[in-house]
């Protein structure tokens, strides 16, 4: 690749303490234990992973480093997960199975799968992300299958109470794609006033899982915040 730039990165850089030494700084902790990564160390196979994590997060001696500070300013947790924790899928098998694309493109047929169709019916970015996330990823954990599916019978029977929900998600933009744009401080006024009218419709959202009886669905209404405590919060993108 002759138009290739090469970036070369001394190997202290990928010792395992001095990568546990920026996550610390990072996250702001004085121990990675409370994200769950207690007694995983030694278990990888590769410490430098994580040293290489790390310089994706926090290249050496930025140009821009008070810029690039405030772009990992909303990252704020780490999670530990097992390659068991889901089904790995290589890419043949995603292309055979057709998770995303068709095999083979069909005359007047759309150029995409039935999951990839699915994407495109999220009321939301983040969500539509999730899903694709689950489909490429798909879970192994029993309790956690029939978590999902248990809430998936339960709005697909209540037919009134599925649509309100689709209904007040119609107005919920990407809150992911905001937050890093105010993190970065280069959101626009049309990025404050989305924030706020997305974050009017938590009470409401909240209000209609509060009857719930499956688990997942009772779970996430007990872990919505609707911001009632943040002064303000209903002016976001006002000027007030």
């Amino acid at each position: 690749m002759r138009d290739a730039v090469e970036t070369r990165i001394e190997e202290w850089v990928f010792r395992t303490d001095y990568a546990e030494r920026m996550l610390r700084e990072q996250f702001g902790v004085t121990t990675l234990d409370g994200f769950g990564l207690s007694g995983h160390r030694k278990l990888s196979p590769q410490p430098a992973r994580w040293s290489t994590t790390c310089a994706k997060l926090r290249p050496r001696a930025p140009e821009n480093g008070t810029h690039f500070e405030a772009a990992l300013g909303h990252m704020d947790r780490v999670r530990y997960y097992e390659q068991a924790d889901a089904l790995v899928l290589d890419t043949v098998t995603v292309r055979n199975l057709e998770l995303w694309l068709p095999f083979l493109p069909r005359r007047g047929a759309r150029d995409i799968s039935n999951a990839a169709f699915g994407l495109g019916r999220n009321r939301d970015g983040h969500g539509a992300r999730l899903l694709r996330q689950w489909i490429l990823r798909p879970q192994v954990n029993r309790a956690e299958i029939e978590a999902r599916l248990e809430a998936v019978e339960e709005l697909k029977s209540h037919t009134v109470l599925r649509e309100e929900i689709r209904h007040n998600l119609a107005g919920v933009q990407d809150l992911e794609r905001l937050a890093g744009r105010v993190t970065l401080g280069v959101a626009s006024p049309r990025d404050l006033i989305g924030l706020r009218q997305s974050l009017t419709r938590i009470p409401l959202l909240r209000k209609y899982l509060e009857n719930c009886p499956s688990s997942r669905l009772a779970a996430l209404h007990a872990q919505m915040d609707e911001l009632s405590d943040v002064p303000g919060t209903d002016r976001i993108g006002t000027g007030g």
